[in-house]
């Protein structure tokens, strides 16, 4: 296992059970269907949206590659430079793209999350309520 995929499990199994032991100790909704089968089905989504999106950007990379191989596009088709030259733009240009969608796929991702956040309940928030009187 690599580091940053240490760094990232890590980070993520501590920060469940940070919000698990805060569920269990503060609960702010009342219950419909146990917890147990909740957090399957929330963890579940979490797998099943990394599985999702690791292959649609691996795939969708290749497929992007083959084309512009295909199609003979691109400045460095063009090109009669040496390979190890022509790999350093597009290394670099891989990174880019890989740090900009670590930044940005997650928010896409937490709309896979929505439909889990029905409320249950009488539906009445802070704002709803009478104000509470001090006598």
């Amino acid at each position: 296992m690599t580091t940053e995929v240490l760094i990232r499990v890590s980070a993520f199994l501590g920060m469940l059970s940070l919000m698990t032991s805060w569920e269990v100790l503060v609960p702010r909704r009342c219950l419909t269907i146990s917890k147990v089968r909740r957090w399957v089905a929330n963890l579940s989504v979490v797998v099943i949206a990394v599985v999702i999106i690791r292959l649609l950007f691996t795939a969708g990379a290749v497929g992007a590659a083959l084309l512009a191989t295909e199609q003979n596009w691109g400045f460095l088709n063009h090109s009669a430079w040496p390979i190890w030259i022509e790999m350093v733009p597009g290394g670099h240009r891989a990174g880019c793209h890989a740090l900009s969608a670590a930044r940005h796929v997650p928010r896409r991702a937490a709309l896979l999350a929505l439909p889990h956040d029905a409320p249950c309940g009488h539906g009445l928030r802070r704002h709803d309520r009478p104000p509470v009187s001090s006598d």
